[in-house]
């Protein structure tokens, strides 16, 4: 599998991070989804930091889709800016 797609888009998210919060600020709580396809079939991953509760992972979901949901334009514009 080419692991390129999800080096480039971590590496980003890291240099957003690292930009707007610089280097002596912590990650919390990482969750990461990807969805994998094999023949016909597409399955969703997500896996969390172990410290991550339940409902941290489902508060990250959630603003997450309302802040897709809510961006000008559409598709993968929209996914690109949210990250």
């Amino acid at each position: 599998m080419d692991q390129s797609k999800f080096t480039r888009i971590a590496t980003q998210l890291m240099d957003v991070i690292d930009s707007q919060y610089g280097k002596d600020a912590e990650l919390e709580s990482v969750m990461i989804l990807a969805a994998v396809k094999r023949g016909g079939t597409t399955r969703l991953h997500y896996p969390a930091s172990d410290d991550t509760t339940i409902h941290e992972a489902l508060g990250m979901l959630d603003w997450a889709r309302e802040r897709l949901l809510t961006q000008q334009g559409g598709g993968e514009t929209a996914v690109k800016r949210a990250v």
